[in-house]
């Protein structure tokens, strides 16, 4: 594919400063244990579900991975608007956005 990036994304909708643009920041770093929590439609409680507390909660210790971080607060870095454009062999092409 030649003029430039097969894919582009952005940081658009989560991370602190959207958050406070949007008045949807509230101070706490994980949902489970955090009263601030409570009634945030963006918290996963993952306690409250046995599927994902046998899959995630009950998993940290052995990966260390906290999968119900704020969205937003602190150092969000995932993308969260992405495109791609996909050019085949043959010609053919697909987007995705």
């Amino acid at each position: 594919m030649t003029g430039g990036p097969p894919a582009v994304g952005r940081l658009g909708f989560y991370g602190a400063a959207a958050g406070e643009r949007r008045g949807l920041r509230r101070d706490y770093a994980r949902a489970h244990g955090a009263p601030e929590a409570a009634g945030d439609p963006f918290a996963l409680d993952l306690a409250a579900d046995d599927t994902l507390r046998a899959l995630y909660l009950d998993a940290e210790c052995d990966d260390g991975y906290l999968r119900d971080r704020n969205v937003f607060d602190g150092p969000i870095g995932i993308e969260d608007d992405m495109a791609v454009l996909v050019r085949y062999a043959r010609g053919a092409t697909m987007t995705s956005i």
